[in-house]
Formats: structure tokens, C-alpha cells, sequence
């Protein structure tokens, strides 16, 4: 009994052993792509998210504040430059002239982490540079993350890394009042804001090169000519189907970013209609970017012409987006091409 209480230890200090040498190689990792931010008399925390030197941080940490400087994990002082921002979700994006080997690009996470997963968050809280704590995703609330590793005055737009080391949100503020009841914006919604305002090719690139880089384009459906040549993007095929998104229908409301998927569908594909003048069937759909969700409106039946042959009312309850699905394709083009949200 003794030897097996002495086994158990011995497995329990070595299992501590490794969890801290994993968190160890992940602020080594990491902390190189997290800066502390300097406005005026303002101090927050952000982080690298392009090769260009591109940083994210809190809006409300440079809001109004023309001299703007970073400090990297070198110790190194770099100007910096507001380039575009988003009140409402508290995001902004600075650009700076930072050497490339000054710093790390963390990788930005394409999902919402389900609750419980361990998280870290890295930043300055209270001025305190290259800290680390640890906590958990409380709750996903419509707000964006409830997380529970605790923060300071600082730590304001510093990234929280999952075990992977990768960014699944931002810290955006704390409950005064509570303690451990702090808020960070979801990886899925700083994703779309670079690609709104960023440059979203290099972005695709270096955050996501496992996943749809670059979509082959095909010659464009003839019958789009009186619409014009660029209105449909290739997003690939869908049970042999060739699947386009039509760039004029995407309209952004915040999380939610409404489009119509045109699908090329000769009738024998949809037997049930039964009707052979059908070419195109058009998808109308809208994808919640926080919970990585889309639902259905109403499917569109048209012919060669692209005349409408018939309409049919499918709305359906939110549903997850399967990866690599057609649905997928969508949301990879949405994150990267919907239309700007507002600049300075």
C-alpha cells in the first residue's frame, strides 16, 4: 500500500512537472509576439496578428490618442499608427514598422473554444510586462468570451492563447464589482476585422495555410454577363455541383453577415422539382461569425437566364458549420472579402 501511495506521488509531481514545462515552452513561444502599447498617458497590451507588423489591440486603449508607441518583448521602442477600428466590438488595428525579427505573428484561432477549455492570458496588467496567468473559458455569452484568468488595468488587448498557443480572443475589460468576471472578443470576430481592414491575402496566408489559401477561379457562369463579369466568386464544388457566392448580396449586421451561395444544379440533380428548365439554385443564408453558425432563409430555383422559376421559404434553426462542407467555403470567404467596416 505504501509503494502505491509512493507510485501515485511520484506520477503526480511528475505530471505537475510536465503541465509547467508545457506552459513554460508556451510563453517562450508566444511572449514574442505580445507588446505593450503606450498612448499618451494610456498603457495597454497587444499583439502581432500580419508579417507586416500589423497589431490588434482595444480600441478603448488608443481611442483618441495621436502618439502612439509599441514596446516589444525586446525592450525595443516603435511608433505606431491607428489604421482602422471598430467602436462597437472595441477592436482596433495599428500599423508600425517593426523588424521582422523583432517579433512573432501569433496565430489567430477560426473557432469559438467550447467552454471549460484552458486558456492564458498574456499582456502588462498594472505595467507589469510578459505576464502569464491561467483560468478557463467560464461561458460564451453574446457579448464575446466570460473567461476567468484575472485581470488588471493594462491588460487591455492582450491575446488569450488556448494550450496550442493559439489566439481564441482578446481581453476586453473586467466586472469591478465580481471577481475573475472578465470579457475578451472571440478569435472568429478579430479574424473578420483584419480581413475587413488588413491585408487579407497575407493574413489568409500565414494565419490559416492548412485551410483555403487561395480558391481556384473558373471561367465565370455565361449567364452572369448582364450582371457583370465579377460578381461571382468560385468557392468550389458541392456534391459535383460548382458553388459561387454572390459578392452583391452580402450585407454585415455586426456578428451576422447575411449572403445568397449560387449553386450550378442541372434537374437531375433535384429530382424532386422535376422541372428541367433548372440551372442555378440560389441559397440564401446567414452566417453568425461569433458562433461559427449559419441558418437558411429561402432557396431560389432560376434557368439558364438566371429568371426566376420558383422560391421556396426554408428558414431553418442556427446549425454549426461541418469543416471543409460548402458552408465552410462561404464562411472562409466572407472572413476574408466581406465588405469594409468602418475606418478612420
Amino acid at each position: 500500500m505504501k509503494r502505491l501511495v509512493l507510485v501515485l506521488m511520484i506520477l503526480l509531481q511528475c505530471g505537475t512537472a510536465w503541465a509547467t514545462q508545457d506552459v513554460s515552452a508556451l510563453a517562450r513561444k508566444t511572449l514574442p509576439g505580445v507588446v505593450v502599447i503606450y498612448a499618451e498617458k494610456r498603457q495597454g497590451s497587444g499583439f502581432f496578428v500580419t508579417p507586416k507588423g500589423d497589431i490588434v489591440t482595444n480600441y478603448h486603449v488608443v481611442r483618441n490618442k495621436k502618439n502612439l508607441r509599441i514596446r516589444t518583448e525586446t525592450g525595443n521602442f516603435y511608433p505606431a499608427r491607428l489604421r482602422a477600428y471598430d467602436q462597437n466590438q472595441d477592436i482596433a488595428l495599428l500599423s508600425t514598422d517593426t523588424p521582422g525579427f523583432e517579433y512573432r505573428v501569433l496565430t489567430l484561432a477560426s473557432e469559438i473554444p467550447p467552454t471549460g477549455t484552458a486558456i492564458y492570458a498574456l499582456g502588462a496588467p498594472l505595467g507589469y510586462e510578459k505576464t502569464i496567468s491561467d483560468g478557463l473559458v467560464s461561458q460564451v455569452r453574446k457579448n464575446g468570451l466570460q473567461i476567468s484568468c484575472p485581470i488588471s488595468p493594462g491588460s487591455s488587448g492582450g491575446p488569450v492563447l488556448n494550450m496550442n498557443g493559439e489566439v481564441v480572443g482578446m481581453v476586453r475589460a473586467s466586472h469591478t464589482s465580481a471577481q475573475n468576471i472578465n470579457f475578451a472578443v472571440p478569435a472568429p470576430v478579430i479574424r473578420l476585422f483584419i480581413a475587413q481592414n488588413g491585408d487579407a491575402s497575407s493574413f489568409s496566408q500565414s494565419q490559416n495555410p492548412s485551410r483555403r489559401s487561395a480558391i481556384p477561379t473558373p471561367p465565370e457562369p455565361a449567364q452572369n454577363a448582364r450582371s457583370g463579369a465579377e460578381r461571382y466568386a468560385y468557392l468550389g464544388e458541392s456534391n459535383g455541383n460548382q458553388l459561387y457566392i454572390d459578392k452583391h448580396s452580402i450585407k454585415q449586421r455586426g456578428r451576422f453577415v447575411k449572403f445568397a451561395a449560387l449553386m450550378r444544379a442541372p434537374s437531375s440533380r433535384v429530382p424532386q422539382l422535376k422541372n428541367d428548365d433548372i440551372a442555378f439554385i440560389d441559397v440564401v443564408s446567414e452566417i453568425d461569425v461569433y458562433a461559427r453558425k449559419i441558418r437558411l432563409y429561402s432557396v431560389v430555383y432560376r434557368n439558364k437566364e438566371r429568371n426566376i422559376l420558383k422560391t421556396e421559404g426554408v428558414t431553418t434553426p442556427w446549425m454549426n458549420i461541418v469543416p471543409d462542407s460548402p458552408d465552410d467555403n462561404c464562411y472562409d470567404y466572407i472572413l476574408n472579402n466581406v465588405p469594409r467596416a468602418q475606418k478612420k
